[in-house]
């Protein structure tokens, strides 16, 4: 069974629940997670709905939808939405110069907003990477802990030699 999140948009995206932490989580496409957000892309929450009932029996998947219906968590809703300010794409340029043409300074001053909007895409990038990338240390450690009980369960208990 899938669990989706559907939005104001249209746009449906994959969700995870962690029995662990009792906690809702998006898919992110690098596959990792990230809390669900009220607010994505200008689209705010509206629904979870799941899909992929195949092979489970009426009572089955039923009790297996209640049971998700109780565990996913929706997103609360701020008090405030986010605003959001319309981007100035204006390109301001100097009054001119004598002995400049204005295309010249039209074409410098696009040149430096380029270069201003390709250095935010690329510290936005960085961080959304940084953000995506970051370890637990909470969580490594009891993956650790995990894998060596498992592990300790695995191996042929040792006789005493009697």
């Amino acid at each position: 069974m899938d669990y989706n999140a559907r939005y104001s948009d249209g746009y449906a995206y994959k969700v995870i629940y962690d029995p662990t932490e009792r906690k809702t989580y998006l898919a992110t496409s690098e596959g990792g997670r990230m809390d669900v957000p009220f607010y994505l892309n200008g689209a705010h929450f509206i629904e979870f709905y799941f899909t992929g009932f195949a092979g489970m029996m009426g009572k089955d998947a039923w009790a297996e939808r209640a049971k998700m219906d109780r565990l996913l968590t929706a997103p609360a809703k701020p008090a405030e939405p986010p605003k959001t300010k319309p981007e100035d794409t204006r390109i301001h340029i100097q009054p001119r110069q004598p002995g400049q043409s204005s295309f010249t300074q039209l074409k410098e001053a696009a040149h430096r907003a380029g270069e201003v909007a390709r250095a935010a895409r690329q510290r936005e990038r960085r961080e959304m990477l940084e953000r995506a990338n970051h370890r637990d240390p909470r969580k490594v450690e009891q993956v650790r802990n995990t894998n060596n009980y498992l592990a300790a369960q695995m191996r042929p208990k040792r006789s005493t030699g009697d």
